[in-house]
């Protein structure tokens, strides 16, 4: 982690519930980060993968793990899950598809591929405001048209983070899209024109806008930033049944006559999140997967966000609308 999310990170916790074993963080921020959070120093990421004896550990910033040239995370993590640890992250991992077979992400043991044992963490299909619309989406029919805001502060993640989280709703409720075409806006004043992001995922900052089209004539809007003040959602659909609105409001449905179907106020935070709601979401989401109590969150398809992912940011490079199947087809994944 980085010295600037200790607050972050000591909510989400709280509201978790778990006890801080150890901080560490990329280079000499390590040292300044567990001196923020008053809790031992951790040096060595992949021997904590390796051998500590842990329920869970958060990489807030994975530092160099699943980047270009990672040739021992995947097992690491591999390594974790044989122990029992639950390994989340804020970031998508490895941090980009072009380094999914290159990095043995897809490498299995005992059946299990490395890239599904970490959890990215808060998924907005799977916890947080997305609660509140999984339950009526089959009255309210087929989804047509879907505009997806998705905003939070640098502390909770690169744009590729928050890029992650949306194109995963995209995916889940249209399939995946056959192009989509962005734009991308770097964070601080001056002109953006032809700004353009590197060529990796992990560290982008700023705002991604794209328009996304399916196969069959569907299609859905997104606007992703790290560079808010606080972290707010926003999803509305447009389908048979009406109107859905979902985020921090809470959920109203209206009926195509404009008729009020549905309508719920927002859930409360957790009182540990201290106001915050990106605390209260990333603790809720690290607990669902320590619940044993319910059943697990369903797995995310890695694979197929990390290449809408990488296809949108290479659209912001190119001018043109990109295929998230043309860069599965570039580094053989189906």
């Amino acid at each position: 982690m980085r010295p600037e999310q200790a607050g972050l990170i000591a909510r989400a916790c709280a509201v978790a519930r778990l006890a801080i074993a150890g901080v560490g963080g990329p280079g000499r921020l390590g040292v300044s980060s567990a001196r923020a959070m008053d809790a031992p120093l951790i040096d060595d990421l992949r021997a904590t993968l390796a051998s500590a004896d842990a329920d869970v550990l958060l990489l807030a910033d994975p530092d160099d793990l699943g980047l270009p040239g990672d040739r021992s995370g995947a097992d690491a993590v591999l390594e974790a899950r044989a122990r029992g640890m639950t390994v989340a992250s804020l970031e998508p991992i490895p941090s980009s598809a072009v380094d999914l077979a290159g990095g043995r992400w897809l490498s299995s043991a005992s059946g299990v591929r490395a890239v599904d044992v970490v959890r990215i963490v808060p998924i907005t299909r799977r916890g947080g405001v997305a609660d509140d619309f999984s339950d009526v989406l089959d009255a309210f029919g087929p989804v047509r048209t879907l505009r997806v805001m998705l905003d939070a502060p640098p502390t909770l993640g690169s744009l590729a983070a928050r890029a992650f989280d949306a194109f995963e709703l995209i995916l889940g409720l249209l399939g995946e899209p056959e192009s989509i075409d962005a734009a991308f806006v770097g964070p601080g004043s001056g002109p953006a024109v032809h700004a353009v992001p590197g060529e990796t995922l992990r560290g982008l900052a700023g705002t991604l806008a794209a328009l996304v089209r399916t196969s069959d004539g569907r299609a859905a809007t997104i606007s992703v930033s790290n560079a808010a003040p606080a972290d707010e959602a926003s999803i509305v659909i447009f389908g048979p049944g009406g109107r859905l609105d979902v985020g921090n409001a809470g959920l109203r449905w209206l009926a195509p006559d404009g008729a009020v179907t549905d309508q719920n106020p927002p859930r409360p935070l957790a009182p540990e999140a201290e106001g915050d709601r990106g605390s209260d979401r990333l603790g809720r989401a690290i607990r669902a997967w320590l619940d044993t109590t319910r059943p697990p969150p369903a797995p995310v398809a890695v694979e197929r966000v990390l290449a809408s992912v990488q296809a949108a940011v290479l659209s912001t490079r190119t001018g043109q609308p990109e295929s998230p199947a043309t860069i599965r087809r570039m580094v053989g994944v189906e």
